[in-house]
């Protein structure tokens, strides 16, 4: 019998995809194989914002007056403050940097000075709590931790007696109010227009023993004309103001995941934070959900030491993230007003403060191993070494179920990066220079479903226009 072998001879078909906006970012929240091309499982140190890959956050050197250094042999910073003095003689504030140590000290360097110079009788056994305010018309900074009070005026240090043990403090309605860490359960409040009278009486001090059902009170903020009250698993709003015979309090909402107190933070007409089940924006009544797509990267992971601030425009948070690597400490950066996040990882943050000075407002960092404070940067590097960037697409199918053999990867690219094309059969890297022309590399890849990583060290990256084309 005659066969014609063209006749019989398989067709070969072939298709492309191609990537042209990036700024879909991460989901977190769907299955990999469900994530269009444009969606991302896990990135770090892209800003995706406009579409285009580019250099996320890093951190360099502060502007902070002579940027000054700690250097103190064998002692770790831990925690950072910030303080400003009005100066009546200079007419100026004076403008100071703390530092908290592993050694229990508080260290201070003014923004003229080169160093931190260790504080005599600023002693605490667990890193004190801090506020700024205005006592008999001098700016003073107030710290409490381990039921000890101690006011700093920029020179002396003055104890005080017989306070609770606190774990957060705001001042509102020229009282100091504060969160208790004994009982847990006690919102306290000093004489009005007396930060350092905690005598309890009725027309002095007292506290208010919340008992609404909510766990441990982690915050008390300053907000709106109330002070609120976070706990473990829900928010209490107490109204204070005049005689505090008059003071009420109202329970306002409940949590279904228990609250990280550190993460909270006001910003502007809202107050963000971070619970067990992931992100949320409270602006008085109910809380809302933000930042959904990286649910699913929080869920069960151990997020009690995470901290949060607002800082021109954007709230950020210190935190863990599941990545595709394991859990990493990230820095997350949400835009209040485009509601838009970004994620910064490899800057081993370990505390940050604003510094809402007179003459500049900036966010500082400590860094794990350096000596002097950090301040952002629109670079993704640490202290002038590159940070590596990543981006994951999810598992696709390049649009159809037949098996496929990816042929060609083409994109744009300023700067030198690596392209990984993996699929249940193998994997490929391809290599690409920066250049103003689109690039393309050769794959030969088969597979039922592929992802696509890239990875970039090179400060000032620019990748665009990825585009994937397979035959089958």
């Amino acid at each position: 019998m005659y066969y014609n072998k063209q006749a019989i001879k398989a067709t070969v078909g072939r298709g492309s995809v191609t990537v042209k906006d990036f700024s879909a970012g991460i989901n977190g929240n769907k299955d990999e194989e469900n994530l269009s091309l444009g969606e991302c499982a896990f990135s770090y140190n892209f800003n995706m914002q406009g579409g285009t890959l580019k250099d996320g956050n890093g951190v360099k050197k502060s502007n902070f007056g002579n940027s000054p250094v700690f250097s103190e042999a064998g002692v770790k910073p831990e925690r950072l403050y910030f303080y400003k003095r009005y100066n009546k003689d200079a007419k100026a504030y004076d403008e100071y940097l703390l530092i908290y140590a592993s050694d229990k000290e508080i260290y201070a360097a003014k923004s003229t000075e080169e160093k931190f110079k260790k504080v005599d009788g600023l002693y605490f056994y667990a890193p004190p709590y801090a506020c700024l305010y205005n006592y008999i018309g001098d700016d003073v900074m107030i710290f409490s931790s381990d039921e000890k009070m101690k006011v700093y005026d920029g020179t002396t240090v003055t104890t005080v007696e017989n306070v609770p043990s606190v774990t957060s403090m705001c001042i509102h309605s020229e009282r100091l109010f504060a969160t208790e860490g004994g009982t847990k359960t006690s919102l306290w409040f000093s004489d009005d227009f007396n930060p350092l009278n905690w005598k309890v009486s009725l027309d002095e001090a007292g506290f208010i023993d919340i008992r609404e059902g909510v766990g441990s009170l982690l915050k008390v903020v300053s907000f709106k004309d109330y002070v609120y009250v976070f706990a473990n698993y829900g928010i209490v709003r107490v109204s204070a103001y005049g005689d505090q015979t008059e003071f009420s309090v109202d329970g306002i909402a409940a949590s279904s995941g228990k609250i990280r107190g550190d993460s909270i933070a006001v910003c502007g007409d809202r107050v963000i934070y971070l619970a067990e089940d992931g992100f949320y924006s409270f602006s008085g009544s109910s809380p809302q959900r933000i930042m959904h797509k990286i649910d699913g990267k929080i869920a069960g992971v151990d997020n009690s030491a995470a901290k949060g601030c607002y800082f021109n425009g954007n709230y950020y948070c210190k935190l863990k993230m599941q990545s595709d690597c394991g859990v990493r400490d990230v820095l997350i950066k949400y835009d209040i007003h485009r509601g838009t996040f970004a994620v910064s990882s490899g800057l081993d943050i370990t505390d940050f403060v604003v510094a809402d000075g007179e003459k500049a407002c900036e966010l500082l960092f400590l860094i794990n191993g350096k000596a002097q404070p950090a301040m952002l940067s629109d670079r993704a590097e640490n202290f002038s070494v590159p940070l590596d960037k990543h981006w994951l697409s999810g598992k696709t199918d390049l649009g159809t179920t037949e098996t496929k053999r990816v042929t060609r990867l083409s994109l744009r690219t300023l700067t030198e990066i690596y392209v990984t094309v993996k699929s249940e059969r193998g994997s490929r890297i391809l290599h690409f220079f920066g250049s103003s022309e689109r690039q393309s590399r050769a794959v030969g890849l088969k597979g039922d479903l592929f992802t696509v990583s890239i990875d970039c060290r090179t400060p000032g990256a620019t990748i665009s226009a990825l585009r994937i084309e397979y035959e089958y």
